[in-house]
């Protein structure tokens, strides 16, 4: 069941919310750099595809999905997990609409309609 946040709401979530996003960040991030060397290792059928490196990327991958999970469990949307960009569903004047906050931002700073995404941030003076 989807839940609708209140601004306070939101802002009260942002201290449990940031030792995630900040966990999905830095597996993101390796994960990402890891990419060509798995890329490599895989495309070469003499290479043995286990070891360290896959055993390392297979453990980043299963923290990252709980993670996710755990985030999407407690109602919010990860946009964006290189940035840590998420969005609380909410309601404006009866439309569905997103709070929006990215990793290392003070407090809700930002909300958009469904349709626009990052790109259509608005201030939350005009919410």
């Amino acid at each position: 069941m989807l839940r609708y946040f209140t601004l306070e709401e939101a802002n009260a979530m942002l201290p449990q919310l940031h030792p995630l996003l900040e966990r999905v960040i830095e597996v993101w991030g390796r994960l990402a750099k890891q990419q060509g060397q798995v890329q490599a290792m895989v495309g070469d059928v003499r290479t043995d595809v286990g070891g360290p490196l896959l055993a390392g990327v297979t453990a980043d991958l299963v923290r990252l999905q709980d993670t996710i999970t755990t985030i999407s469990e407690m109602g919010v949307e990860l946009k964006d997990a290189s940035t840590g960009l998420i969005d609380f569903p909410a309601l404006r004047y009866g439309e569905q609409v997103y709070l929006c906050w990215r990793y290392g931002e003070a407090s809700v700073l930002y909300w958009h309609p469904l349709h626009t995404g990052f790109a259509g941030r608005r201030p939350i003076e005009e919410f």
